[in-house]
């Protein structure tokens, strides 16, 4: 939600109030109409906004799920400008660099520089971010804040995030880690799965639930701070991915999601993410997509409707489904269905 306050760009994201401010200049202007130039950063099925001051403005979209707030944004900098936001709340943040890095200050006790490619998650108490933006330059983030139950509840799994989480007692920021590190594969996967979700309404908000646990689960594997990383399956646990597969095949054309497969199969998050992969070659969410992809040539070799099957298999339209099935077989649903004449 976004609203005009004193001509103050301010919105609430259902975790914090933020409020902009650019140095020098005042308060900056926010409004839901996006400008014709950053139309077509747009992402569908987003709440989007836009601020705009003194040589600068931004692209704001929102992703609302339970228990966070993800956001993808897009800054563009005519001038050297420092962007003054600031949070009424505390919060959880995940920070990812997507293009060109951040760089800035909380409450000029902690500073902050984030290399493009790479992240960090941190704890923020109330006050004000000083974010900096180089003339000329154009920056992308992908940032999450989290409530606090939906983190706890990696604690038990991640000794150095155990740590992390009992400094947050006090008001000051915290760092998870010392520096920022590169993301990995499964972060990178994982953002562009959520921005690219081409998924009905209900299929969205599964995807984007599951997707966030997945980014926050490389987030801590970062630095390899699993209390058991090195160890090999149990018996016991083998069966359990066994499940989680028998699980996700019985699901077809929906994924359960990450907490209920954990929550069936008493696994934690790093055993149900890198467990199956090591049995099976492929992460749950890789998996459920495959058996997905492989039911859809099977409708079309039974003779159904590109718009029938697009339906069946919970896509938003037969164009995407046309345009997921193109990128995983290399050929369009029409193509690979005239193979298989009536």
């Amino acid at each position: 939600m976004w609203a005009m306050v004193d001509k103050c760009a301010v919105f609430m994201d259902g975790i914090l109030i933020i409020q902009f401010v650019q140095e020098g200049f005042g308060a900056l202007r926010s409004s839901p109409d996006i400008p014709e130039d950053l139309v077509r950063y747009v992402i569908q099925a987003t709440t989007a906004f836009s601020i705009s001051g003194k040589g600068f403005k931004a692209l704001f979209q929102k992703f609302m799920g339970n228990g966070f707030v993800a956001w993808i944004n897009h800054f563009f900098a005519a001038s050297d400008t420092v962007l003054q936001v600031s949070g009424f709340e505390s919060t959880f943040d995940l920070w990812i660099a997507m293009q060109n890095g951040i760089r800035g200050s909380w409450n000029g006790e902690l500073d902050v520089e984030i290399p493009a490619s790479c992240f960090n998650f941190l704890f923020m108490p109330a006050g004000v971010w000083h974010a900096r933006f180089d003339a000329g330059m154009q920056y992308e983030t992908f940032d999450v804040h989290f409530e606090k139950w939906f983190v706890e509840d990696f604690v038990k799994d991640y000794k150095l995030f155990g740590q992390f989480m009992n400094q947050v007692k006090n008001i000051s920021p915290v760092n998870l880690y010392d520096r920022p590190h590169r993301c990995t594969s499964l972060m990178l996967e994982a953002v562009q799965g959520i921005i690219q979700n081409n998924y009905s309404d209900v299929g969205r908000m599964r995807l984007l639930q599951n997707t966030i646990g997945n980014v926050l689960v490389a987030t801590l594997e970062a630095n390899g701070q699993v209390k058991d990383g090195t160890a090999q399956l149990t018996e016991v646990q083998i069966k359990a991915l066994q499940e989680v597969k028998r699980l996700i095949d019985e699901s077809i054309p929906y994924y359960p999601g990450n907490k209920q497969l954990c929550r069936q199969t008493y696994l934690n998050h790093f055993t149900l993410n890198y467990g199956f992969k090591r049995l099976f070659g492929l992460s749950p969410y890789k998996y459920y997509n495959a058996i997905r992809m492989e039911r859809g040539k099977e409708l079309l070799r039974n003779g159904e409707s590109i718009h029938s099957v697009a339906a069946d298999l919970d896509f938003e339209s037969p164009q995407a489904f046309g345009k997921a099935f193109k990128l995983a077989f290399g050929l369009t649903p029409s193509q690979y269905r005239a193979g298989f004449p009536k």
